[in-house]
């Protein structure tokens, strides 16, 4: 299969290409591809690994989380953050709320969103982090409404969590 196969091209750009187009046509060797292209298949291979990945996709993408905000690539923070909150692992949470800390205003929403997709797993951390002092920056009001949006979508748990830490 020709698609397939270039996934072995010396041309990254075709590698991505071919791996993309694999995942359009719904091929179950997609994710593979997607995984081998994601240093060169930008936002769009980190996305379509996000809706098509399974636990097998995870490790790859908190790998370019952390590259991407080592990078203060804003765009490719918010393509893996949002992938990883649509897989839903649970091993994503701590890297995510480790990039919250470290990444440009324009991000922290998307990280937060995909916070709440994990539910009551997420709010231990979240509180946690709060203790810390990490919010009270001098960032802290691009942070405020992301955080607060986050926190009411967590539900009761994480009022009351957040009520207790405070």
């Amino acid at each position: 299969d020709p698609l397939y196969e270039a996934r072995r091209d010396n041309n990254a750009g075709v590698r991505a290409l071919a791996a993309i187009a694999l995942a359009y046509l719904g091929d179950s060797r997609a994710v593979e591809c997607l995984i081998d292209t994601l240093d060169t298949g930008g936002e769009i291979s980190i996305k379509l690994l996000g809706m098509l990945g399974g636990s097998e996709a995870v490790r790859p993408l908190i790998g370019i989380l952390e590259k991407s905000y080592h990078a203060k690539s804003d765009a490719s923070i918010i393509a893996a953050a949002e992938a990883l909150g649509t897989i839903g692992d649970k091993q994503a949470i701590q890297p995510l709320i480790n990039a919250q800390t470290v990444c440009n205003a324009p991000a922290r929403p998307a990280i937060f969103k995909a916070l709440t997709a994990f539910g009551a797993s997420a709010v231990a951390p979240l509180v946690e982090q709060l203790a810390k002092g990490w919010a009270i920056t001098d960032d802290w009001q691009s942070m405020r409404e992301p955080l607060e949006g986050a926190f009411l979508a967590l539900g009761v748990p994480a009022r009351e969590a957040l009520v207790e830490s405070l």
